[in-house]
């Protein structure tokens, strides 16, 4: 009997957090695979064969958010895009978070490493729902569940895919599940087992083939499944790809702003409610991780409390731009003042906290209607819709009690492309865009050249193109001798 690769049907079991969600979330794992399981496929040599099987796989995409990525989404996405950004600082003077703030980013560095792995385990695990699910004979699992069930799997690729390559550049194109190896199939599983990076644009091609797929098959939204890889998110993720890509297509860019708006989500009236503990699955929330006291979020006490130093310690820069329009309500929901022990950034009697992950019940929101809007405001601007991008602005900051835009800040594309970038810079701060949004906006360089840091010294106007983009982790390339460096590390 042919030997399966036990890493590989484990990998499916790695996910230990359950909730419910949808059917397919109460399997319970270790009902599914067993020793017998793993030695003794059935005579076509499928693992998996029953829509049980299936569900446990579908049900370890959503606790994977919460185990797999647990790290990525509860600390390292604001040390990689906001603490990179003017936003914040790092927060902790340990070494790695130094190097991700001070742009002397190591290929050893932990965090970065850790995402890459951390991306390409979803990644496996979602290439083994696509590779597997349509060839489940059992009678229950019908052929929508099949395309439901493949659909989501592909918005999760897709969604990391379109992170590692906006953090690494080129990366490998895995795409199915890596069989085992023998003396026969030697050179056609070795490009798998040891994949090379391949050119970005690909990559950008792979994640629109899935993010197309998912936003005409993924579930439909409700006002109950925020925690869900619906059509609605697909098509804000494509929305954010087009906006994204070298050569923008910002006419597409409003079709899936728009597409994902026409699922009913809209802004909710108050602000405040959105940061709320406990608050989950409003209008505006689009994709959110959502926590509970029975799976609770660690992830708050990375942020905020004054037991010890804590991580992506909100900026001067950004708090003098909250104050230069005026904003309070979003600066007192990003920001939260307390006197502690340490002052290597602020005063310690009146030290600077994040605040939109406040305890243990938080969602962390991942995508929301204020983003796809402004998204949308900015699509409008580059296709010369002035008007129209201004009313979409100006109900943004209608609802934290700004005044409308002046005439001046109206007046031109110019003018209004500032506007927009301050608006998506003070409604998103602190929930992991302001790096991105520098990045595709070409803004990056000159304005972190100017920022000036906590001792209003420009200590970052040393950073080059090169250093847009994050080593390929040390641990990576010693595993596999295909895998090149980015340019400068």
């Amino acid at each position: 009997m042919k030997t399966y690769n036990l890493k590989k049907i484990l990998l499916g079991l790695v996910f230990a957090c359950f909730f419910s969600c949808s059917d397919y979330l109460d399997v319970k794992p270790e009902s599914v695979f067993t020793e017998e399981t793993v030695e003794s496929p059935d005579e076509n040599g499928s693992r998996y064969n029953t829509k049980e099987d299936m569900d446990l796989l579908m049900g370890g995409i959503y606790s994977g958010f919460k185990g797999t990525l647990s790290n990525t989404y509860n600390l390292d996405m604001l040390m990689l895009i906001d603490a990179r950004s003017d936003n914040a600082y790092s927060g902790s003077i340990e070494g790695w978070a130094l190097e991700l703030d001070n742009f002397n980013v190591n290929p050893n560095n932990a965090v970065t490493a850790r995402g890459w792995g951390q991306y390409f385990s979803m990644i496996g695990h979602a290439n083994l729902i696509i590779d597997n699910v349509d060839e489940i004979t059992d009678p229950a699992m019908t052929a929508d569940l099949k395309t439901l069930y493949k659909a989501e799997a592909m918005i999760l690729r897709g969604m990391m895919y379109f992170d590692l390559v906006r953090l690494y550049g080129d990366v490998p194109l895995v795409l199915q599940e890596t069989p085992d190896i023998t003396a026969e199939n030697i050179e056609e599983v070795y490009p798998l087992l040891y994949p090379e990076r391949v050119d970005k644009e690909l990559v950008y091609e792979q994640i629109l083939q899935d993010l197309e797929f998912g936003a005409q098959n993924g579930p439909v939204p409700t006002a109950q499944n925020k925690f869900k890889l619906t059509r609605g998110f697909a098509n804000g993720l494509l929305a954010k790809v087009y906006a994204t890509m070298e050569n923008k297509d910002w006419n597409r860019v409003l079709t899936y702003c728009d597409n994902a708006l026409d699922y009913g989500y809209d802004l909710i009236d108050n602000y405040e409610n959105l940061w709320i503990p406990g608050n989950r699955n409003t209008a505006e929330s689009i994709f959110e991780i959502t926590h509970t006291s029975d799976s609770p979020n660690w992830g708050w006490s990375m942020f905020t409390g004054t037991d010890w130093r804590k991580f992506c310690t909100p900026s001067h820069d950004l708090e003098n731009a909250f104050d230069s329009q005026g904003d309070v309500i979003r600066k007192n929901a990003a920001i939260v003042i307390a006197a502690c022990s340490w002052d290597n950034f602020w005063p310690a009697s009146e030290y600077r906290f994040a605040y939109k992950i406040r305890n243990n019940t938080s969602s962390i929101i991942l995508m929301r209607a204020a983003d796809i809007l402004l998204l949308k405001a900015e699509a409008l601007i580059e296709t010369n819709q002035l008007e129209q991008a201004a009313t979409i602005i100006n109900q943004v900051r209608n609802r934290v009690e700004l005044a409308p835009l002046s005439a001046q800040s109206t007046s031109s594309q110019a003018s209004l492309r500032q506007a927009v970038e301050l608006e998506r810079r003070l409604e998103l701060a602190m929930e992991g865009h302001r790096w991105f949004d520098l990045i595709r906006t070409g803004q990056a360089i000159e304005t972190m050249r100017n920022c000036p840091d906590s001792k209003g010294q420009l200590s970052y106007a040393h950073i080059e193109e090169w250093m847009l983009l994050y080593p390929v982790p040390q641990t990576e390339r010693d595993q596999n001798p295909n895998l090149t460096q980015n340019e400068g590390y």
